[in-house]
C-alpha cells in the first residue's frame, strides 16, 4: 500500500494564513494606537509608542520609559508642594524621627 500524499498547492496554505496576518497586523495596529495614547497622556510624544514596532528591544525601552519617566501627576504634586513651602515626602529612614 502506498502512502504518498500529495503536497498542498501553494496558494492553499497562503490563504489558510490570511486570517492569522490579518489578525496578527489588528493587534499590533491597536497595541501601537493604545500606547500612542498613554505617551500621550504623560506628556510626551505619542510616535515614542512607535519603538514598539523594533523587534526583540522595542516593547522592553517603551516599558522602560513609562516606568521611569516623569508623569505629569507626579510633576503636578511637586509643583503643588513647592509652591506652597512643603517639602516634598521623602521616604522614611532608620532612626527617624530621633529617639530620646
Amino acid at each position: 500500500m502506498h502512502n504518498a500524499r500529495t503536497p498542498l498547492p501553494p496558494g492553499a496554505i497562503f490563504s489558510s494564513l490570511i486570517p492569522f496576518l490579518v489578525f496578527g497586523l489588528l493587534l499590533v495596529v491597536f497595541s501601537t494606537y493604545m500606547l500612542w495614547r498613554i505617551f500621550k497622556k504623560t506628556g510626551q510624544h505619542g510616535a515614542l509608542s512607535l519603538l514598539v514596532l523594533i523587534p526583540g528591544i522595542g516593547l522592553y525601552l517603551v516599558l522602560a520609559m513609562l516606568a521611569f519617566g516623569k508623569w505629569p501627576s507626579k510633576t503636578e504634586e511637586e509643583q503643588y508642594h513647592m509652591s506652597h513651602g512643603v517639602m516634598p515626602p521623602t521616604p522614611a529612614t532608620q532612626g527617624y524621627p530621633p529617639q530620646r
